[in-house]
């Protein structure tokens, strides 16, 4: 049982490693050909960007391809020669953005606040030939330069707080795992006819003991994390401890169907790839048509994302009705199978009945 810790460990372990929230700190550098007013105002603000951790100017092309080939700086941006010039005379001069593909996680706030930190150097640079020019007061030359505004609202992660996206779906991966090797572990061969009972009881109390686990590896997030809990406590508990005996049978099903402990345990990076399967870091919309199929009939689909909206969306009982209801049709499927299954080896380890001469049974 010691397997149902490892949640909690690794709650207060990504907790204190994810705790900044959002991107902050990526290794950038600048290669600045131009080494005009304007290019220093935009090394400047980057360099005042928490998004960036700026490690200086490279002296050559060569040299920023080579350090993001080395894994020294995730992003880059190439100031071309000609840049203040072109941006004074209006045009839409063109700097050259490199990222390290294989940190995409950074990349897409990086690109994002070079954007912002592009447009607002040209803004601001536009709205000071207005005001000099047109005599125009710097308000209104701004409203003049931005005619339309867009107000962005992240609806459940205002802090747009990349732990608070995929921290409880990595938990309940880690929580799932455990529970599935203790089916395996803990299974026991039929010595009664009580057999198939018992091997739903397993799965109740295993799956009881997965929902605390995973509750308390969020409790520690929420506590200690500031990790928002909106919605149904008990909502989400249901939602876990359902998934959690589907798990737990299904792991029990393994270890009868393949007869031998590690080749069942082996099996547990099936389990791991459901969160990558169900949707939950990717969309299924985006999938082949073949793998939307598989998201269908995996258990975790209808337990991360709807937890993760309870969470940050602040579900309620009425709004995980559905899913609930699919992982009860898992669970009554895995009963089945488990009925059948024993049913048929307690009938190879019943013993005859002895019978005495004439027929009679003895009496004891």
């Amino acid at each position: 049982m010691g397997l149902l810790i490892l949640p909690s460990v690794a709650s207060l372990l990504l907790g204190m490693a994810l705790q900044g929230g959002s991107v902050q700190h990526v290794p950038f550098e600048v290669l600045d050909h131009d080494q005009s007013s304007l290019s220093q105002s935009l090394l400047r603000y980057i360099a005042e960007n928490d998004t960036f951790r700026l490690l200086g100017q490279a002296n050559s092309d060569e040299q920023v391809y080579e350090e993001l080939k080395n894994g020294d700086i995730a992003a880059a941006i190439i100031i071309p020669a000609g840049f203040g010039k072109s941006l004074t005379r209006g045009d839409s001069p063109q700097v050259i953005t490199l990222y390290d593909g294989t940190q995409m996680a950074a990349i897409g706030m990086v690109k994002s606040k070079v954007m912002e930190i592009l447009l607002t150097l040209r803004m601001g640079y536009l709205s000071e030939v207005f005001q000099k020019t047109l005599h125009i007061p710097p308000a209104q030359s701004l409203l003049a330069l931005r005619p339309v505004t867009a107000e962005v609202r992240y609806l459940g992660n205002p802090e747009k707080n990349t732990a608070h996206f995929f921290l409880n779906g990595i938990l309940l991966n880690i929580t799932q795992i455990a529970v599935y090797i203790l089916a395996i572990e803990l299974y026991q061969k039929p010595h009664s006819r009580r057999f198939f009972s018992d091997l739903l009881a397993r799965g109740l109390l295993l799956g009881l003991a997965g929902m605390v686990s995973a509750a308390l590896a969020m409790l520690i997030q929420a506590q200690f994390f500031y990790f928002p809990w909106r919605g149904s406590v008990p909502a989400a508990l249901l939602l876990i401890f359902s998934h959690m005996v589907v798990i737990a049978n299904t792991g029990t099903l393994l270890r009868i169907v393949l007869q031998k402990t590690l080749r069942a345990v082996t099996l547990s990076n099936l389990v791991m790839l459901m969160l990558l399967l169900s949707g939950y870091i990717y969309p299924v919309s985006a999938m082949p048509w073949f793998f939307r199929l598989v998201a269908q009939v995996v258990p975790f689909t209808y337990s991360a994302a709807p937890v993760r909206d309870i969470l940050l969306l602040g579900y309620g009982w009425t709004d995980i009705l559905p899913d609930w209801g699919r992982l009860l049709v898992f669970w009554l499927m895995s009963a089945v199978l488990l009925g059948y299954l024993s049913r048929r080896m307690v009938k190879q380890i019943q013993p005859a009945e002895p019978e005495a001469e004439g027929g009679e049974v003895p009496s004891c």
